[in-house]
């Protein structure tokens, strides 16, 4: 049974509402998948003057982990006609919260869509798609744990035990104690309380296992990526 957003497009009146909309911005990219119309708060937060965001393709703002998640989804609403709901880990209890919508076709004379973004808190929105290839551990200390310390993390946000820990992770409560203590040298803490409320903060309990993992996997996959190609991309999914 189809929903009521699944006839929503886009026309080119509505990008004039776009631009107003208070915390809101937004891209909209042609076929092919290359920007051709920014709001004035994506030309800000791009910090690059809006001639050269046009035309920008997503393979080559961000390493190709990243660029081949977001292809597919933005091709998949292009080709269903139906908007899609993705949610981005962003920044320290903060993700960007993204609404894809497909153009009018005969009002632009092309396909395309508009993405439109904001950030949300790091609550569970019931509907969105996580995406695995997060942004945020390259400008923060989560850069700097190990995929074992991000996976150990997320279970101490639980509120696990040494002994749960370990029996999880299947290696000794010794292993969990050694993996704890580089975690705080990392992230500058000093007790367990300490790391929980910084786990709180982040929002990382929020996440289930299986969220969280992905997350991992994909952190992973963009760090090699980035080593690879040394590049940082235009900030949107």
């Amino acid at each position: 049974m189809s929903t009521p957003e699944a006839g929503i497009r886009v026309r080119r009146r509505h990008l004039d509402l776009l631009e107003w909309l208070p915390g809101v911005w937004c891209v909209a990219r042609d076929a092919d998948l290359r920007i051709f119309w920014v709001n004035t708060l994506q030309e800000r937060m791009s910090r690059f003057p809006r001639e050269q965001i046009i035309g920008q393709p997503i393979r080559g703002a961000m390493p190709a982990p990243g660029a081949e998640e977001r292809e597919q989804i933005l091709r998949e609403v292009m080709d269903t006609g139906s908007p899609r709901h993705v949610y981005l880990l962003a920044s320290p209890g903060c993700r960007v919260q993204a609404s894809i919508l497909p153009l009018d076709e005969p009002d632009f004379g092309h396909r395309g869509v508009v993405v439109a973004m904001r950030y949300d808190s790091i609550s569970r929105t019931p509907g969105s798609h996580l995406m695995s290839t997060p942004r945020v551990f390259f400008d923060t200390k989560f850069s700097q744990l190990s995929r074992r310390e991000l996976e150990l993390l997320h279970l101490l946000a639980q509120g696990l035990s040494n002994a749960e820990i370990a029996k999880a992770i299947k290696r000794s409560e010794k292993t969990v104690v050694d993996h704890t203590r580089r975690i705080h040298r990392k992230l500058g803490t000093e007790s367990r309380n300490a790391l929980l409320h910084e786990a709180a903060l982040t929002g990382i309990a929020a996440f289930t296992a299986e969220e969280w993992l992905a997350l991992i996997d994909g952190e992973i996959e963009m760090r090699r990526a980035f080593r690879e190609d040394g590049k940082k991309g235009i900030k949107g999914p």
